[in-house]
């Protein structure tokens, strides 16, 4: 009775070839989007900020997650109150790590889009 549906008994035969290519224009799509999302995840990672304190003294980066990857403290720093310091220390991380989040949004953009 089933053989009878598929030589003309009412029902369409489904159209493999069109199947086939529907399959492979998503498996296509997939592989486009996973090079994409690839790329971005490459460039976030190497994001980079960095920020210095407006006498030069303190140079801090931080990476896209916000950690710091590098503190340098020039030589004449020595001279400073240490509460000085600490606050030019702070004030540098904190400017890093607010520009992270318009930096990952670009790189979204500029990747995904």
């Amino acid at each position: 009775m089933l053989d009878d549906i598929g030589r003309g008994g009412g029902a369409v035969e489904p159209d493999v070839s069109a199947s086939e290519q529907l399959v492979s224009q998503w498996e296509q799509e997939l592989n486009r989007n996973a090079a994409r999302y690839q790329e971005m995840s490459d460039r976030v990672q190497q994001l980079s900020v960095t920020e210095t304190s407006r006498d030069g003294l303190v140079r801090i980066t931080v990476g896209a997650n916000g950690i710091p990857t590098d503190i340098a403290i020039a030589e004449p720093a020595r001279e400073r109150p240490m509460s000085d310091l600490s606050r030019q220390i702070m004030t540098c991380l904190r400017r890093a790590q607010a520009r992270i989040p318009e930096l990952l949004q670009q790189t979204m953009t500029e990747t995904l889009t």
